[in-house]
C-alpha cells in the first residue's frame, strides 16, 4: 500500500498489496503542506517514518469489504510483531516508511 500525498490531500494506492505500506511524499511539498496533511490524518512524521493511525488506512481502502479487512488485520497484526505498531492513548499507529515517488 502506498499512502499518496497530493495537492489535493492523500489517497491509499495500490490498496491489496498487503507485503509493504509506505508514504509517498515529493521532496519539492512544502513542510506546512505535509504537516497540515499528517495533520489531517491524525498522523505524525518521526524522521524517515509517519505513523499512521490504523483507522485512517482501514477508512481509506475498502473498509466495506469483509475479505479486504481480514488481509489488512493481518498486515497490521505481522506489523504489529515486527514493531511497527505503537498506541498514542486510544489510537493504534502503524509505521510507514516515507519515500520520494
Amino acid at each position: 500500500m502506498h499512502l499518496d500525498h497530493s495537492a489535493t490531500g492523500g489517497t491509499l494506492a495500490d490498496v491489496d498489496n498487503f507485503r509493504e505500506l509506505d508514504a509517498r511524499i515529493p521532496r519539492s511539498t512544502p513542510p506546512a503542506d505535509v504537516q497540515d496533511w499528517l495533520d489531517g490524518l491524525g498522523a505524525t512524521r518521526d524522521g524517515e517514518h509517519v505513523w499512521v493511525p490504523v483507522g485512517a488506512l482501514s477508512r481509506m481502502g475498502r473498509p466495506s469489504d469483509p475479505k479486504w479487512i481480514s488481509q489488512f488485520d493481518k498486515m497490521i497484526a505481522y506489523a504489529d510483531g515486527a514493531g511497527w505498531v505503537r498506541t498514542d492513548g486510544d489510537t493504534k499507529l502503524v509505521r510507514a516508511h516515507v519515500v520520494e515517488p
